[in-house]
């Protein structure tokens, strides 16, 4: 066996040995075949060969091509230059009003719960007595929608045609730009955010863009009372059933809040059922307990 696998071996090398052979006689015999220029036949196709190239002028299709190119990396440069400028631009005046903000450390209050007449008694009181400013984004909605040179225009337009929500984003920055204009006027730093947040999500971005509120005030009303109250609101369109469940859903969405504030010591329920300053000596008293 061993000496069969030897033979195969070395019959394998001579093959491989006389093919090589017979590839370099093959080339050897094409290259002598092959024509050679003669000297100067070779100068006189170089001279013509430059001449040629010195007389070209490029088609002017060419170059207009060849200019389109280049005007259209020009311009898609300088677009890029100016968006990142200007990215950078709104990214500073951000980061400025974020300052003022952190600066001035002001006092927010969410005032959380369905609309009723208790609520807006005891918001009153604190604006009045306490120098607190009212934050009400239904009020930042509805100043937009009278300017329509305003950037938010159209988006809370076209939120109250398709009945849909107003983006979080717009609502923080309306927010916020309204704060700023408080603060730069140097008469409040005390705060009452009503009408958002309304789910955990918005509580989280407003607390990344803005500040952690100080306190959440929840306002809980008997079912009944509520209904009733909202049932004869000037302007209601809603049946007693469209109310439950609208009420069903805000408090859904919304006790997820108030339970992440009661957890963290900033959270109160306020009994609708008791009287004004009665709530309004639990609120000062908690807050005393917050800041101290």
């Amino acid at each position: 066996m061993i000496y069969t696998t030897l033979r195969s071996i070395i019959k394998t090398n001579l093959n491989l040995k006389s093919i090589q052979l017979i590839r370099s006689r093959s080339s050897s015999q094409f290259s002598t075949k092959l024509p050679l220029l003669k000297n100067k036949e070779a100068l006189k196709l170089k001279s013509e060969t430059r001449k040629d190239s010195e007389n070209y002028w490029p088609h002017p299709l060419a170059v207009f091509a060849s200019l389109t190119i280049l005007y259209g990396l020009y311009w898609a440069l300088g677009v890029q230059y100016r968006a990142g400028k200007k990215y950078s631009e709104t990214k500073s005046i951000q980061d400025q009003k974020q300052n003022l903000i952190s600066s001035k450390n002001p006092e927010i209050i969410l005032t959380l719960g369905s609309p009723n007449s208790q609520k807006q008694k005891l918001i009153d009181e604190l604006i009045n007595a306490h120098n607190y400013y009212l934050i009400q984004t239904s009020q930042l909605f509805t100043y937009e929608l009278s300017n329509p040179s305003s950037e938010y225009y159209e988006e809370i337009q076209r939120s109250i045609r398709d009945n849909s929500s107003i983006s979080v984003k717009t609502t923080l920055s309306l927010i916020r730009d309204n704060m700023i204009e408080v603060l730069e006027s140097g008469k409040k730093t005390k705060f009452l955010i009503d009408g958002f947040p309304q789910q955990m999500d918005q509580l989280r971005k407003l607390e990344g863009s803005i500040q952690d509120p100080t306190l959440a005030l929840y306002f809980d009303m008997p079912a009944e009372d509520l209904i009733a109250e909202l049932e004869q609101k000037p302007g209601n369109q809603d049946s007693k059933e469209v109310i439950q469940k609208k009420l069903h859903h805000y408090q859904f969405t919304t006790y997820p809040i108030v339970q992440y504030f009661m957890r963290k010591e900033r959270g109160l329920v306020i009994s609708c059922n008791e009287g004004l300053e009665a709530n309004i000596s639990k609120i000062l008293k908690k807050l005393e307990a917050i800041n101290n």
